[in-house]
């Protein structure tokens, strides 16, 4: 994956995650678990962005999803 493709990507997902869409968790989830965020030369604002905003949605419903953060 390619810097453009990673923002590109990171900016959907924060998309999702503002318009509270369902799909943002487990997509944001295996985004960070396959990709190595530093090497996509995000930036730490964005890094931490996406991170907070996964947090957020695991967080609010703890007993749906049961995957363990592993960030």
């Amino acid at each position: 994956m390619t810097q453009e493709d990673a923002r590109a990507y990171l900016n959907y997902l924060l998309t999702l995650h503002l318009r509270q869409e369902e799909a943002f968790g487990p997509l944001g989830l295996a985004f960070v678990k396959e990709n190595d965020l530093n090497k996509l030369s995000l930036l730490p604002e964005e890094q931490f962005n996406l991170l907070m905003a996964i947090a957020t949605v695991f967080s609010a419903e703890p007993k749906r999803y049961t995957i363990k953060l592993e960030l």
